[in-house]
């Protein structure tokens, strides 16, 4: 059990450490044009298997979740976050998206793992990572405008 909780420290420290060293997306032209009130007006549902199957199809798309923040970590205002967005029986969450938001300001509420938030942002495409063990991990990747807290 301690072997397992060591190299599952491991692996959280290597994932943000390489989140952070390539975070920090910032929005591309289109939605730096728009407000937050324009981004979520415009931003559209779109299930996670569409955007995991045919990623291309939605890129540059303003798109919203619901999901519970399973990892995050800030960096003065930059927060790197991977949320499950599929609600499934007795509150189980699954299906990972990969999260780049940059917040207003240190008084905005800070984003904890656990929390249940909408987001509302750009999805930019798949994020490619390698985890602790070497295996490459792909999920969606969306740059958010706007994070509320919903839970």
């Amino acid at each position: 059990m301690l072997r397992f909780l060591k190299w599952s420290f491991i692996a959280f420290v290597a994932f943000f450490a390489v989140a952070f060293f390539l975070a920090d997306t910032p929005p591309t032209q289109k939605t730096a044009a728009l407000s937050t009130e324009q981004v979520k007006a415009q931003a559209g549902v779109i299930g996670y298997d569409l955007l995991a199957r045919s990623p291309s199809n939605y890129e540059g798309r303003l798109v919203s979740f619901r999901g519970k923040v399973i990892q995050a970590t800030q960096s003065g205002l930059s927060y790197v976050l991977r949320v499950n967005v599929s609600r499934g029986k007795y509150e189980n969450w699954s299906d990972t998206i990969f999260v780049d938001y940059r917040a207003n300001s240190t008084s905005d509420a800070r984003i904890l793992e656990g929390d249940v938030i909408q987001l509302w942002g750009e999805f930019v495409g798949i994020k490619s990572y390698k985890a602790v063990l070497g295996q490459t991990i792909q999920i969606p990747h969306v740059v958010a405008r706007a994070i509320e807290n919903a839970g």
